[in-house]
């Protein structure tokens, strides 16, 4: 009797140690899921995701176009524009679908005042055919944040006359983000912010998720009260 009571504590023991350590992985896990790439290095990113496809850089000619060249093509021509970052461009296939990930990287200036170590701030998504806002929300990493239980959602007009567009703002749960990317004496909660763009017009009361979107913009800031038309996304998207 003693021994089979001596079992069964150290079994319970093993199953709630086996739960703690689920728990805790999935905690990380969740953790990261919501970060995406937001503050890997360009070091990391490439470790990650290997080479990028294409390097896009603005070229600054009548029109104000992008253009994309290719790793080995930008060895060859870096040298006559020093001053240029440039983007690192991924073709990714998530859901039976190419997207397009930009990465834009930020200076950060912690450990060395004029030697910044760069991070991604902000990356966009584009995808290659055709999505709409539900498969944003199934498919993509950054789409489930749609679902984020605090999501906080709205339909507002960006400067310039472009949109409206979708903005969704999340707690971020990074200490590391908060770190990196809050600004001298700015105020409020980090947060994760997804703005969505597209290709038509759009109202909160014509939002379904039907909708097709033509980029996902993916960025760490300070969570500010947006001036729109707020909506619940759970109900949009069920």
């Amino acid at each position: 009797m003693i021994h089979r009571q001596k079992r069964e504590s150290r079994l319970m023991m093993i199953v709630l140690a086996a739960a703690l350590l689920w728990s805790l992985g999935a905690s990380a896990a969740s953790t990261q899921l919501e970060a995406g790439f937001l503050g890997m290095t360009p070091d990391k990113i490439h470790e990650e995701l290997g080479e990028p496809h294409y390097i896009r850089v603005i070229d600054y000619g009548a029109g104000v176009r992008y253009a994309y060249f290719t790793p080995d093509e930008w060895a060859r021509i870096a040298d006559m524009a020093p001053l240029e970052q440039g983007d690192d461009v991924y073709l990714r296939t998530i859901g039976g679908m190419t997207w397009q990930y930009h990465f834009t990287y930020t200076p950060s200036y912690l450990e060395e005042r004029f030697a910044p170590n760069y991070q991604v701030k902000e990356y966009i998504i584009y995808p290659e055919g055709t999505a709409n806002l539900s498969q944003i929300a199934e498919s993509l990493p950054e789409g489930q944040l749609l679902l984020h239980p605090d999501a906080d959602a709205c339909i507002t007009q960006t400067e310039g006359g472009y949109g409206p567009v979708l903005m969704v703002n999340v707690p971020a749960a990074s200490k590391e983000l908060e770190r990196d990317f809050r600004r001298f004496r700015e105020r409020g909660d980090m947060c994760l912010e997804l703005e969505i763009g597209f290709p038509n017009r759009i109202t909160a009361d014509s939002l379904t998720p039907d909708t097709i979107v033509s980029y996902i913009a993916f960025r760490a800031g300070v969570g500010q009260a947006q001036a729109g038309h707020p909506l619940n996304l759970q109900s949009v998207l069920r």
